[in-house]
């Protein structure tokens, strides 16, 4: 509310009203202004209502005063590395606040350590220049220690990483684990099956290198898994984990069975599909969803055949714009209400300004940004409609963490590579025969049915979506032998 009245709308009056506000125990000037200048993404001096947000999410804005004691500690320390007062700490400039917290545990001859810390948090946070956003999730993960005369407990978690890796590896630190080790290692720590595929499919569509592997573990996503080698050696099960292994705490992932009970609930003709008027008319009177839910369903009608199929239900749901019980309903409007004022507040509506947009927020390159913009924009009218907009938020175009951003970054471009004509899709055939010219050990049979998994959505052509959710899954290969032996065994 009080962003909305304009209050907070500059980084000047952002960072006095943190001061004003957190004052038991107060947040320190320095980490005020350090705060709301870095939540300004865009530097236009001043947040926009998404990155205010989005800080605030993140925690790199506070909302409890329980937070305060350690973002004080977190900007003092951001501050003593950015020597050049840049508002970002280069990687140069971490590696040596690394060696100094290392040096006492680190011979001259043995710097592998500290190699090893700079590419996992390179993988973690997708660039060299680290911003206070960065930095806080390298703390909170305990890889980078916060004082230098106390690195045991990084160098505890990247023994940790460093040792599971290398059990499952065979003793390489250079090697790639198997997907399908992966997923084995995953079920024996106690993660369930689908918890195991979803995992496997965040690390990218290549085999795990330690860079991925200790990536999930800093950003929060994964526990360090604990492995013998010699449970290892003797096989592990393909079904679910050992007798012995610790299962983790629930989560709120929804399991493949309770989406399907979810979507049969809107089933109201009964005839195992749900119709757009059908979840229209569920989500106003099982959920009090009115003005909202048109638009939502809409957007989720991917192919505009008047169904919602199972998949595109379950992009919903996990967007919490499908509400899984008469509770969600208001969760699901304050959503809703979230993606309007963003569409509204950031001018949104021109593909111009919407390429810029993911420029400047997501670092998104210029070219790869305006290439994004024309597959959401499916009438080519350079206008981005409020349900062209919506539908390119559940399809993750316009990404909601970093995760989304480098799959972007990283399948876009081929994707593009492959149009062979000057539209937003590309026909299944275009696509087999592409694959076969860039990988001549796939025959036509195995092309075929790459290109007719991928497209089986749409039925005859891919978009950009369809072709990420492909390359993500390790189905269309990018790199020869290692993708087009996963792609075969996937297959």
């Amino acid at each position: 509310r009080e962003y909305s009245i304009g209050m907070l709308q500059n980084s000047t009056r952002l960072s006095s009203w943190m001061c004003s506000r957190f004052i038991n125990p107060p947040l320190s000037a320095k980490a005020c202004d350090l705060l709301a200048v870095s939540a300004d993404e865009n530097n236009l001096d001043g947040a926009s209502q998404l990155e205010f947000m989005r800080a605030i999410a993140v925690g790199t804005i506070p909302y409890t005063d329980s937070q305060v004691p350690r973002l004080n500690v977190y900007a003092n320390a951001f501050l003593l590395l950015d020597t050049d007062s840049s508002g970002r700490v280069e990687t140069a400039e971490l590696a040596v606040h690394l060696q100094e917290a290392y040096k006492l545990l680190l011979t001259s001859r043995d710097d592998s350590a500290l190699r090893y810390v700079l590419v996992i948090i390179k993988r973690a946070t997708g660039h060299n220049s680290l911003t206070f956003e960065d930095m806080s999730m390298l703390w909170r993960s305990g890889i980078v220690p916060l004082e230098a005369s106390n690195p045991r407990n990084a160098l505890v978690l990247l023994s940790k990483i460093l040792t599971t890796f290398a059990t499952l590896s065979g003793g390489a630190l250079s090697a790639l684990i198997p997907i399908s080790d992966f997923k084995r290692a995953l079920l024996v720590n106690g993660y369930p099956k689908y918890e195991s595929e979803v995992l496997a499919a965040a690390v990218g569509p290549l085999d795990v290198s330690v860079a991925s592997y200790g990536a999930l573990i800093v950003q929060g996503v994964l526990e360090p898994l604990v492995l013998e080698a010699s449970d290892f050696a003797l096989g592990m099960s393909d079904t679910g984990p050992k007798n012995n292994a610790v299962l983790r705490p629930n989560t709120n992932l929804m399991t493949i069975p309770e989406v399907l009970k979810t979507y049969i609930a809107y089933d109201i003709s009964g005839d195992g599909r749900v119709s757009v008027q059908e979840l229209v008319a569920g989500m106003v009177s099982r959920n009090g969803l009115e003005s909202h839910a048109a638009m939502i369903v809409l957007a989720l009608d991917s192919d505009d055949n008047t169904l919602v199929e199972i998949d595109e239900f379950a992009m919903g749901i996990t967007h919490y714009l499908i509400p899984e019980s008469a509770a969600d309903g208001p969760a699901v409007n304050s959503q809703k209400e979230m993606y309007d004022r963003i569409y509204s507040d950031n001018h949104l509506r021109l593909a111009s300004n919407m390429a810029g947009y993911l420029t400047s927020v997501y670092r998104i390159p210029e070219h790869l940004a305006s290439a994004v913009v024309v597959q959401f924009d499916r009438d080519g009218n350079r206008f981005i409609e409020p349900r062209e907009f919506l539908r390119a938020v559940m399809q993750d175009l316009i990404p909601n963490s970093a995760t989304r951003t480098n799959s972007i970054i990283s399948f876009a471009p081929q994707f593009l590579e492959f149009q062979s004509k000057l539209n937003t899709r590309i026909l299944v055939p275009d696509l087999a025969k592409a694959l076969s010219q860039k990988f001549p050990n796939l025959t036509a049979d195995h092309t075929g049915f790459i290109a007719n998994a991928v497209g089986a959505r749409s039925g005859g052509d891919i978009d950009l979506h369809e072709f990420i959710v492909g390359a993500e899954f390790g189905l269309i290969p990018f790199s020869d032998p290692i993708g087009v032996k996963q792609s075969l065994q996937l297959m």
